[in-house]
């Protein structure tokens, strides 16, 4: 019989089960799954993306530093040198040089002149806003932001992200070259693609970046989902003086946008399924000796997929109508190509991407 130190020393002895140090980590990872999720390739430097209520594409990054968003610049080209992404984009709207197959346009990757113009641009001063049509477009991007300007110089119109700015001196004379050189030597192509609905613009526009200069979004959010306009008309008497006049057309326009601006901004809160309000816009503007008559518009853009009872809005008021509910069957995606080249390898191009429906330009 053995006693029981003997039998305590036979037991360690003996032969049992080895744990290594990867059946640790084994456990404690199975231990922390819940609450970390361990993963094969560590915590650090971990991406992953999300999507926002508002159809844009999230990274976030979760490191040493905590965790942050950014964005994703989709079919923009890097600097081959590395640095900040930039460019300058100068279109006309003329309807002489957008009835074509493409559009001449001027594109500038300087990141220093970008930045001269973008901070011009944001450093003017607000201004009362001017009833004649844009007759030149300038998208800047610099960095994570993106910037879309509308130019008429014979009236001085100046409209940046929906905002009348004033067009002075300092902006002009910094948009002056530019303007010229769109006019008289400009340096690339824009085709204007059609894609249809069904299609997420995020895949097309990555294969879009590795075959052109740049691809991106002329409208943001994109119009894939139905939408409506919403119309609110002031009809109301002349002042008796007509020194007054502009002051009564100013204001009845500030109210009128304020009225839109309120009940946009209700929706967008209120509704889910109402990703964004675009405007107010002028949709007419009639002032006589007698009658002053307008009527303005905002856009009221839904998710794709909305059903065709929630499309409807209540508790409108009298100076308020809805307009019909459009289906959109396709959306617009711009392609700059360079200058030299051709039609023929522009189609080459969009039929390289295989989708059914295809992509088509305008």
């Amino acid at each position: 019989m053995l006693n029981s130190v003997e039998k305590a020393k036979a037991a360690a002895k003996a032969p049992g089960p080895r744990w290594d140090v990867r059946g640790w980590v084994g456990l404690l990872c199975l231990g922390m799954l819940g609450a970390t999720a361990c993963e094969d390739d560590g915590l650090m430097g971990k991406k992953k993306t999300y999507r926002t209520d508002g159809g844009d594409y999230i990274t976030r990054v979760r490191g040493a530093k905590g965790r942050k968003k950014v964005p994703v610049l989709l079919g923009a080209t890097r600097p081959t040198g590395g640095g900040t992404v930039a460019r300058l984009l100068i279109q006309s709207l003329d309807k002489r040089h957008t009835r074509g197959r493409f559009i001449r346009v001027l594109y500038v990757s300087d990141p220093d002149k970008v930045a001269k113009v973008r901070q011009a641009l944001l450093s003017a001063r607000p201004a009362p806003f001017r009833t004649c049509e844009p007759t030149w477009r300038l998208d800047v991007r610099y960095g994570h932001n993106s910037h879309t300007a509308l130019l008429n110089i014979s009236c001085q119109r100046l409209q940046v992200d929906g905002k009348s700015l004033a067009y002075d001196e300092k902006v002009a004379k910094i948009l002056k070259t530019y303007i010229r050189l769109a006019t008289l030597h400009p340096s690339h192509k824009l085709l204007r693609i059609r894609v249809p609905v069904q299609h997420d613009p995020r895949p097309i526009l990555k294969a879009l970046s590795s075959r052109v200069v740049e691809a991106y979004l002329p409208q943001n959010p994109v119009r894939r989902g139905p939408h409506r306009q919403i119309f609110y008309t002031l009809i109301r008497r002349a002042p008796s003086d007509p020194r007054k006049f502009d002051q009564a057309v100013t204001t009845g326009r500030r109210s009128a946008y304020s009225r839109l601006n309120a009940y946009g901004y209700q929706l967008k809160v209120g509704r889910h399924e109402v990703i964004d309000v675009q405007g107010p816009t002028v949709v007419f503007e009639r002032f006589g000796d007698r009658v002053f008559e307008s009527r303005y518009a905002i856009n009221v853009l839904f998710k794709q997929s909305t059903p065709e009872y929630m499309l409807g809005f209540l508790g409108l008021g009298p100076h308020f109508t809805v307009g019909k509910v459009i289906h959109p069957k396709d959306y617009r995606i711009d392609a700059i190509f360079r200058k030299e080249t051709r039609v023929n390898q522009m189609r080459k191009t969009l039929a390289q991407i295989k989708l059914k429906p295809p992509l088509r330009s305008y």
